[in-house]
């Protein structure tokens, strides 16, 4: 019974965790893109100094 019980609970707490967190993940995905003018983070981080992919986001934001 007692094992029964903790692979309910623990059924039930991976099904928290997706409840929560695959709506997070998106949300920030989502927020990230906006905040960024449409740049995810990783172009961010590997074109921080890429005069070409920031005039890009800017005509890009502009439209």
């Amino acid at each position: 019974m007692i094992y029964f019980l903790n692979l309910l609970n623990f059924q039930h707490f991976i099904l928290f965790n997706v409840m929560i967190w695959a709506p997070l993940s998106v949300f920030r995905s989502r927020f990230f893109a906006i905040a960024n003018h449409g740049r995810s983070f990783k172009e961010i981080l590997y074109h921080r100094n890429d005069k070409k992919s920031s005039t890009q986001a800017g005509a890009r934001f502009a439209k």
